[in-house]
């Protein structure tokens, strides 16, 4: 059984905060410091070139790659949560996904209680 893990409405609204972080030039250069210290395995000349290369990406494709970043983490964290619940139905499985990709205070807040 196939469950589908983000409504198309949460898709489209997604869509708009990536566009709207990352036509602003400024927090690209704001994020590149942040994105730095989470590459570990990356030289520090090979960060510089990829900020570089990102902030002269044309905008359009820079929103293209973050979408399909987050839809790739997002399908890796739903397959996650199927393997980790095998007996539960769809709503737990739902909620289990908030539970990882939103944190359990927002989830909970979404949710409402604990998880069953």
């Amino acid at each position: 059984m196939m469950i589908s893990y983000a409504p198309q409405t949460e898709k489209k609204s997604l869509r708009r905060i990536y566009v709207r972080l990352l036509l602003n030039s400024s927090f690209l250069h704001s994020h590149a410091h942040a994105v730095s210290r989470s590459m570990t395995d990356t030289s520090p000349e090979a960060q510089r070139l990829q900020i570089m290369l990102y902030a002269q990406m044309p905008s359009l494709r820079r929103v293209g790659q973050a979408v399909a970043r987050s839809a790739s983490l997002r399908r890796m964290v739903w397959q996650r949560v199927v393997e980790a619940n095998p007996g539960a139905d769809a709503r737990q499985l739902r909620r289990a996904f908030a539970e990882r990709w939103l944190g359990p205070e927002l989830a909970e807040r979404v949710y409402g209680g604990t998880q069953p």
